[in-house]
Formats: C-alpha cells, sequence, structure tokens
C-alpha cells in the first residue's frame, strides 16, 4: 500500500477500537507459508502468505490467504478452523489424515483437481520445509456488474454517537456511505472497481482506489454486509460499520 492519508488511517483505527468487540476480534492479517501440492506431491506453489481476518455467518466461515501476487485462495468452513474445510475457491474439499513430508501446517484435498492446498501459521515459507517459489501475478478478477454492491449500499455510522444525517457524510462524527461504487469514509472517497462475489458468505471482493487530503491509494477489500453490520476487511485487518436505522 502507497501512502496513506492521516486521517483516513487513524479513522480505519479508530474504527477497529470501538467496533463491536466479537466483530473486531482477530483484526490483524497472521502472517504464514502457503502450499500448493500436486497430486504426485511435487509441490507447484510455495510462498510466505497472509491470512486475512476470516469472515463467518450462519452458514459458517471463509478463511482468505493472501498470495504474494495478491490473488486468495478462499477456504469455506464450518468454523475457522482450516482442518474443518469444506470447500476451496468454490470447489468441494476434503480433509486428509497426513500431510506431505516437505510442508508444514494444515492442508485441505481439492477433490476435482486432487491438489493440496496447505497453510503453516506462524511461519514464512523459508523455513516451512519446501523452496519459495515466486508466484505468477494472477489475474484480476473479472468485473462483474455493480448489481454486487446492491447489498452494500446505504448509510452508515461508527457508533451510535455519530450522526447519520446524510448532509454530514464524510464529516468528523458524521455518516458514513456506500453509494453506487462510492464508499466515503471521513474525508476520503474510495472508487469499488471490479466487484465479484468472493467465498460462501456472499462477500464481495473488490479493487479499491481511495484518495483523501490530497492522497491516494489503492487496496484489495472484502466487504460483506449482514443485518446488523457492514464488514470491511483490508491488508491492515478487519473493521465494521453500524448501518444507520
Amino acid at each position: 500500500m502507497t501512502r496513506v492519508s492521516s486521517c483516513f488511517a487513524v479513522f480505519f483505527a479508530a474504527m477497529v477500537f470501538h467496533a463491536n468487540p466479537v466483530a473486531a476480534q482477530g483484526t490483524a492479517p497472521e502472517i504464514g507459508a502457503c502450499a500448493v501440492v500436486a497430486p504426485n506431491g511435487e509441490v507447484t506453489d510455495f510462498a510466505t502468505c497472509e491470512r486475512l481476518p476470516d469472515l463467518c455467518g450462519p452458514e459458517g466461515c471463509d478463511l482468505y490467504f493472501r498470495w504474494p501476487s495478491g490473488s486468495l485462495t478462499v477456504v469455506s468452513s464450518a468454523t475457522p478452523d482450516m482442518a474443518a474445510g469444506t470447500r476451496i475457491n468454490g470447489k468441494p474439499a476434503q480433509t486428509i489424515s497426513s500431510r506431505p513430508v516437505n510442508v508444514g501446517g494444515s492442508c485441505l484435498r481439492n477433490t476435482e483437481s486432487a491438489r493440496l492446498f496447505c497453510w503453516d501459521a506462524g511461519v514464512g515459507a523459508q523455513t516451512s520445509g519446501a523452496p519459495e517459489s515466486t508466484l505468477p501475478a494472477q489475474p484480476a478478477p473479472a468485473a462483474t456488474s455493480p448489481a454486487s454492491l446492491a447489498r452494500l449500499q446505504g448509510l452508515y455510522r461508527l457508533s451510535s454517537s455519530w450522526s447519520c444525517r446524510a448532509d454530514q457524510i464524510g464529516m468528523d462524527g458524521g455518516a458514513m456511505a456506500v453509494e453506487g461504487d462510492k464508499l466515503m469514509a471521513v474525508e476520503s472517497v474510495c472508487t469499488l472497481g471490479s466487484p465479484s462475489p468472493v467465498g460462501a458468505t456472499g462477500a464481495v471482493l473488490t479493487r479499491a482506489e481511495c484518495s483523501g487530503e490530497g492522497e491516494a491509494f489503492s487496496e484489495d477489500m472484502i466487504l460483506f454486509r449482514d443485518d446488523t453490520s457492514l464488514t470491511i476487511i483490508r491488508p491492515a485487518g478487519k473493521i465494521t460499520w453500524m448501518p444507520c436505522p
């Protein structure tokens, strides 16, 4: 991420501290090693990666693993446990009783391709068993209809003491909003580009182009709306907005 507007950074930090404490648990990404193992046992991809904050709903959890290229591996799981995974990137998966000798951590098998995806928490790729690979750049998600953002539309606030007035969007203590493809925070606006569904929870992955106080940056965001909150997963962590009544 390039330089971030100080106001924007402080605002997002404030949301972490003041958001619903359950929704804000585990907000920092976790560093570990990710690996893909072919059916013949060859480690085809291996790199230090990040596990972004999990997103859990009534149907289970989506676990997000981000490779150095920026691409995501999404494990859909009954619980926030890699070993309970049932799908990898939407494909059926199964747990395995043993893992490859040259890869650490927990592994799941994609039952269609027979490939394994493995995650070793807290361990860099150089110390997890196999040599680190240089992953090729992955294509960005295909652009989809703005209808992907339809459920996210509306006014939000950080807490009940913040305003929900539409004429105070972007002000300190005022409302935040998602309007069309724009996410509006305190003195900052992000354009949500190429939104695409990700995982089993109905979340949306988007490339956000943001600006504020004369500075600009871009980053991937995962957004999820339920009846009680809008959850935003950024590289820096997970934050929660309350919908305005």
